[in-house]
């Protein structure tokens, strides 16, 4: 019912970046990343500055078409158009993390919200990568608790199992 109305929207005022957006979440929702991708492009394209759609873009890209240079660009234009946005900054330590690139991304991850339990899987991970395999494991049995049940809870065990446990 939302992406017939939102798409109305769409039909009726062209290239409407609000609407793009909407559509995009909507679909992302419902599992149709490639459809959640061309809507937040056509968003991102009819207003380069809409930070939301550039942040939703860029992970979809990274995540779900393996996109991770494109990804990454629009990561870095989220981050500096809106610096104090922790969703952003996770974002954009993310992609970095999945590049290899794992000190840069710690300093973007440590910027973003700590009370995100997604955040918080991601930042045991780049601990553990760049050595600070305490941290990690302290990180990651605080994100166990809050919801040992997300994706990131596996991939977050499997990369600590990778590294000493701290005496």
């Amino acid at each position: 019912d939302a992406r017939t109305k939102l798409q109305s929207v769409v039909n009726a005022k062209g290239n409407d970046p609000v609407a793009r957006l909407w559509l995009g979440q909507v679909e992302y929702m419902k599992g149709n990343q490639q459809a959640a991708i061309d809507h937040f492009r056509k968003a991102v394209e009819a207003d380069p500055e809409n930070t939301q759609a550039l942040n939703n873009l860029a992970y979809l890209l990274s995540e779900f078409a393996n996109r991770p240079d494109e990804a990454l660009k629009l990561a870095q234009r989220a981050v500096e158009l809106s610096p104090k946005d922790a969703a952003y900054s996770d974002t954009l330590g993310w992609i970095l993390y999945r590049k290899g690139v794992y000190n840069s991304a710690l300093q973007y991850l440590e910027r973003a919200d700590k009370d995100d339990v997604v955040t918080k899987y991601h930042l045991a991970m780049a601990y553990a990568k760049v050595g600070h395999t305490s941290r990690g494991h302290a990180i990651l049995q605080e994100a166990l608790k809050q919801d040992p049940n997300r994706p990131e809870a596996k991939m977050a065990r499997e990369v600590l199992e990778e590294t000493p446990k701290p005496r």
